[in-house]
């Protein structure tokens, strides 16, 4: 059995394609939900998994029958609180929950062969990664994301080695990633593509995408430019910014925007519920920061507009013209809106392609990339033999 845990709303993009890839393979795997406010039963991309019958969801408190009968009655409370104190409620059930021997004593009952997490919370993952440690099977660590950036952010660049990448057997980088800070005492780097933005899985997402649509109602003015902006508060990318308000009040434009690209959080009267693969669908143009849905923009064949006038050496640099139209300042975001309306503007599709498959496929594997994840955890289970 091999087990897969999502800390973070993110986490089911980038492990997803994993599991499906093994699954289709006939592997058996477990996936275990940390945060209450995933809905693990409407989540499109995990009720795809389950036409898998060797897969199970579950959330952490439901690993064992009689967590299962303690905790449904305090969880159907707890829905009552709000999103900031259902989370530190549900951190201090997991704490507990991962301090005790109850998640190694189920792992050892499912004869657990690997253990995957991800990177976004080192101190979830260490617990994590210590229960593997002590009843002797394998962890392995997923990266958050794909690295996008031309210059990168500071806190990439500092040479930070948490305790995990000390005690991981396994430590999945994505393709560019720089290892210098990699030193003898950490696990050995097994470079692999990225699986979210693969060619295999894009297509299926799209596919499971454009199912979703008659879900959600997205504007559809006839004749009116499409544009959507995704926020980015730390550097002031936020729906009262000036360059935001000038954009809502075109009357030539419908806008959408979306408080955080990877969210799905339910707020009223927004789209942040809306998966952004689907808003990137309905867009003729994009708009925002460094972040990894850049990829989904290209794939999708959009326009991007980076506003790099925003951004600073904490979110990174993506200043490459060939796959962008790059801001400088405000005036110019608002010039190339303009020149897009009058279809004045063009890229070059194999500048992108080129761009797109150095971000997600590691060379030296070619485009195979689950197809080598599914050998990598074959080798885990010959392994436990």
């Amino acid at each position: 059995m091999h087990f897969f845990f999502i800390q973070l709303e993110p986490d089911i993009d980038y492990i997803t394609p994993i599991v499906y890839k093994l699954a289709s393979n006939g592997k058996k795997i477990i996936v275990i939900c940390f945060n209450p406010l995933i809905d693990i039963d409407n989540d499109y991309r995990l009720q795809y998994l389950k036409i898998y019958p060797s897969v199970s969801i579950l959330y952490l408190h439901q690993t064992f029958t009689s967590l299962r009968l303690l905790f449904k009655p305090i969880f159907r409370l707890a829905r009552i609180l709000s999103s900031t104190q259902q989370e530190k409620f549900y951190a201090f059930i997991v704490k507990n929950l991962l301090t005790g021997r109850l998640l190694e004593l189920f792992l050892i009952k499912n004869n657990a062969v690997s253990l995957t997490i991800d990177e976004g919370i080192p101190k979830h993952s260490l617990k994590i990664i210590n229960c593997a440690k002590n009843i002797g099977i394998l962890s392995i660590m997923t990266p958050t994301g794909a690295l996008m950036y031309k210059e990168a952010p500071k806190e990439l660049m500092d040479g930070t080695i948490f305790d995990t990448d000390l005690r991981v057997d396994y430590r999945i980088v994505s393709p560019n990633k720089d290892i210098s800070k990699f030193t003898k005492k950490t696990r050995k780097p097994v470079f692999m593509g990225v699986a979210r933005y693969c060619n295999e899985w894009q297509e299926i997402n799209a596919k499971l995408i454009s199912d979703l649509g008659d879900s959600y109602m997205l504007p559809s003015s006839r004749g009116k430019l499409k544009v959507l902006i995704f926020s980015r508060p730390s550097i002031g990318l936020v729906k009262d910014s000036p360059l935001i308000v000038k954009i809502a009040n075109d009357k030539d434009i419908d806008l959408i925007f979306k408080n955080k690209p990877r969210g799905v959080k339910d707020n009223p009267g927004t789209y942040d519920s809306c998966p952004s693969a689907l808003l990137i669908q309905w867009a003729d143009i994009v708009i925002g920061s460094v972040s990894s849905i850049v990829l989904d923009i290209l794939y999708y064949k959009k326009q991007f507009i980076f506003l790099s006038y925003l951004s600073n050496d904490q979110v990174g640099k993506l200043e490459n013209s060939d796959i962008c139209m790059v801001a400088l300042d405000e005036k110019m975001a608002m010039r190339y809106l303009s020149n897009f309306k009058q279809k004045s503007y063009n890229s070059s599709n194999i500048k992108i392609k080129e761009y797109y498959d150095n971000i997600v496929y590691e060379k030296s594997l070619g485009f195979d990339v689950l197809g080598h994840y599914d050998k990598l955890y074959t080798k885990f289970e010959l392994l436990k033999k």
